[in-house]
């Protein structure tokens, strides 16, 4: 009885000095990234892809993954070759060179995900994606509702997809869902949003940092982002840029739970009356110079004008309007709060908040 005693506890010793890794694809075009998701769904393990820079298109028929196993998928671009691993290490500054394609035929990319699995997705450019119903370019979803882990969608760009409704990002499910430090451009809906994020009888939404702009609708419906929470679920909106989309930027429907809105530079928003709001703006944004490049300029209103999740220090218990989190840095891998406090939107700039040049002429 003994002996069987030592080789348990010599087992857990050795798994918790040795902890059982996620399998790890490296991938570096569209049949391996499509085999790698097909290998994740059955393998019964937790998976981290990681896709190599270069472009990756649907040819009509969207990269897909559906678990049924209740474990982690970690997708993830930007990956180049480090002393023979050709996915050896992660490119900073290049948000715009892993690209999932939807060639203007399909959907870019969609995930089931089910149990307390958490899905991560990252460091990806998600465009040309074009589809008949839900989610042009990503769509991260839960038919049954019973999924308990976190959905995680930070640093992508979403650019140039199109779809009935949220023709960049939709999400469906989730026991909480992050979507921080992306950029959302330029996306058609055939009838409303860019972004459609539900959750129901679970923890609830962040939604901060990410720069919603120029996307456009062929209705009368908003352009910009709709949230929808009810039962449990809550929301938070902070640090987004929201504003020059075409008819509503911000449209949040809550049933019952708590709506907190900070520290937005928000033009058009709809929906339920925010439980609590504050410091949010509205004004020019004022970019720096060059393509794709959203970045504040010195003169911006956007320069530390942002909100860390607490203000001094976190409670405890860590209530929902501070269980938040600003990310592992902006959509370029930039350190933020670089100044005093951290920008609005997916970019963070190096300047330092300067009221001189907030009489500037608009």
């Amino acid at each position: 009885m003994q002996i069987i005693r030592l080789m348990v506890i010599t087992v857990l010793l050795v798994t918790a000095i040795n902890p059982i890794k996620a399998a790890e694809f490296c991938v570096g075009n569209a049949t391996e990234l499509r085999n790698a998701l097909s290998v994740a769904e059955s393998n019964n393990e937790s998976d981290d892809i990681r896709i190599e820079l270069g472009i990756y298109e649907t040819n009509g028929t969207a990269f897909s993954y559906h678990d049924s196993t209740n474990h982690d998928l970690t997708i993830s671009g930007g990956w180049i070759d480090f002393f023979g691993n050709d996915c050896g290490i992660q490119t900073p500054n290049e948000p715009f060179e892993t690209i999932i394609d939807g060639s203007n035929s399909s959907r870019g990319m969609s995930v089931n995900i089910s149990g307390q699995s958490d899905l991560i997705i990252s460091d990806l450019t998600f465009s040309h994606g074009h589809f008949a119903h839900t989610g042009g370019g990503l769509a991260v979803y839960n038919l049954g509702l019973i999924h308990t882990g976190q959905v995680v969608i930070e640093k992508n760009a979403f650019l140039n997809n199109e779809a009935n409704l949220a023709a960049a990002l939709s999400v469906y499910g989730g026991g909480t869902t992050h979507i921080r430090n992306n950029l959302i451009l330029v996306n058609n809906a055939n009838t409303s949003d860019s972004v459609r994020v539900l959750n129901i009888n679970a923890n609830g939404i962040y939604f901060n940092n990410n720069t919603v702009f120029g996307n456009t609708s062929d209705d009368m419906g908003a352009s910009g982002v709709y949230l929808y929470v009810e039962g449990t679920s809550q929301v938070l909106v902070a640090n987004n840029i929201l504003n020059n989309n075409e008819n509503d930027d911000l449209e949040v429907i809550t049933m019952a739970g708590d709506y907190f809105l900070f520290n937005n530079n928000v033009d058009v928003f709809t929906g339920s009356t925010p439980t609590v709001s504050a410091n949010n703006i509205n004004k020019p944004n004022r970019f720096e110079s060059g393509f794709l490049n959203y970045v504040p300029a010195q003169d911006s209103y956007l320069v530390d004008e942002g909100r860390p999740p607490c203000l001094l220090a976190c409670p405890f218990p860590t209530p929902f309007a501070n269980a938040w989190s600003l990310g592992i840095g902006d959509i370029l891998s930039q350190m933020r709060e670089q100044g005093d406090r951290v920008d609005i939107g997916a970019f963070e700039s190096s300047y330092f908040s300067d009221i001189i040049f907030w009489d500037t002429f608009d």
